[in-house]
C-alpha cells in the first residue's frame, strides 16, 4: 500500500506547480508539523513546506530520494485532495516513512 501511495505521490507532484516556502510565516500550519521538521532535521533530513492545496504539506530528501506527505493532528480529517499521501501525524511516522531506524536507548 505504501508504494501505492508513494507512486501516487510522485505523480501528483510531477503534474502540479508547486509553491515551496522555507519559513513558517504566513499559512496556519498544522501544530504536529514543528516537531516532525525537528525530528527530520536532527536525522539529517532536508525539510520544505509546501502550500499548494493538491499537494502534501512537506516535501523531505534524506539519503537522495524525495517522500511527500501530509501532516495532521490528532483524529483531523483529509480533504479532498489530500488523499494520495501518506499521512504523518507524529515524527516516528515520518521517521519510519523516509527509513530512520530508532535505537533503542536500553
Amino acid at each position: 500500500m505504501y508504494q501505492e501511495l508513494r507512486a501516487r505521490s510522485v505523480e501528483a507532484l510531477k503534474n502540479a506547480e508547486l509553491r515551496v516556502r522555507r519559513g513558517g510565516a504566513g499559512k496556519r500550519r498544522d501544530l504536529a508539523e514543528k516537531p516532525i521538521r525537528e525530528a527530520l532535521k536532527a536525522v539529517g533530513a532536508e525539510c520544505w513546506q509546501l502550500n499548494d492545496p493538491d499537494v502534501g504539506d512537506l516535501l523531505v530528501r534524506f539519503r537522495g530520494v524525495l517522500y511527500c506527505g501530509e501532516v495532521k493532528s490528532g483524529d483531523r480529517k483529509l480533504r479532498k485532495n489530500q488523499g494520495a499521501f501518506p499521512v504523518w501525524r507524529t515524527p516516528e511516522q515520518v521517521l519510519d516513512a523516509i527509513g530512520v531506524t530508532r535505537r533503542s536507548t536500553t
